[in-house]
Parts: C-alpha cells; sequence; structure tokens
C-alpha cells in the first residue's frame, strides 16, 4: 500500500508517492536524492521519530505511523552547494597574517 509523504525542503514541497509502508527511511531517502540532488548522508529528515528518537535508516516507514500526506522536513545541501563553500578562499592582499606576532613587528 503506497504511503504518499509531503517533503519540505528549500522552500519547496516534493509529493513521494511511490514508496509503502515496507520501505525503510533509507529508501525514501534514495528517493528524495533523485528529486533534490541532496545525497542521503546529507539528509536530516525531521518529524521521523520511533520513541522520541530520530529515525535511523533501517526503520520501516510502517514503523513509523504515519499518516497519509505527512509533511516531513528535510535539511541538507547539495555537494555541488558545498563545493562553492569548502573550496579554498580567493586570494587578498589586504589580509595580514598577525598568528606570528614576533615575525609581524619585526617587519614594521
Amino acid at each position: 500500500m503506497a504511503l504518499p509523504i509531503i517533503v519540505k525542503w528549500g522552500g519547496q514541497e516534493y509529493s513521494v508517492t511511490t514508496l509503502s509502508e515496507d520501505d525503510t527511511v533509507l529508501d525514501l531517502k534514495q528517493f528524495l536524492k533523485t528529486l533534490t540532488g541532496v545525497l542521503p548522508e546529507r539528509q536530516k529528515l525531521l518529524g521521523l521519530k520511533v520513541k522520541g528518537k530520530p529515525a535511523e535508516n533501517d526503520v520501516k516507514l510502517g514503523a513509523l505511523k504515519l499518516k497519509p500526506n505527512t509533511k516531513i522536513m528535510m535539511m541538507g545541501t547539495r555537494e555541488e552547494s558545498l563545493e562553492d563553500v569548502l573550496g579554498p578562499p580567493p586570494d587578498n592582499d589586504d589580509v595580514v597574517n598577525d598568528f606570528d606576532i614576533e615575525k609581524f613587528f619585526l617587519q614594521h
């Protein structure tokens, strides 16, 4: 039986209608990767809890007792967006390395 879920991410809502109660949280994350481009290991799904704790990847969706069209929030960043942020900073001649204080004062 299909278990429709609505996932909010990046200001948009994604309707997930192809998964069943026998699918796992990891299956949901894999499906969300096809929709958003966010790798499963970078996804954090808010609203999926088991006994008050975030659901692990191997938990079946049926065990979460979700109502049809439950809305959950996803947090995560695409790899290409991370590359922009994690890359080396641009060269800036105005920056002074003042960590080596003695060397700094000897130059001035």
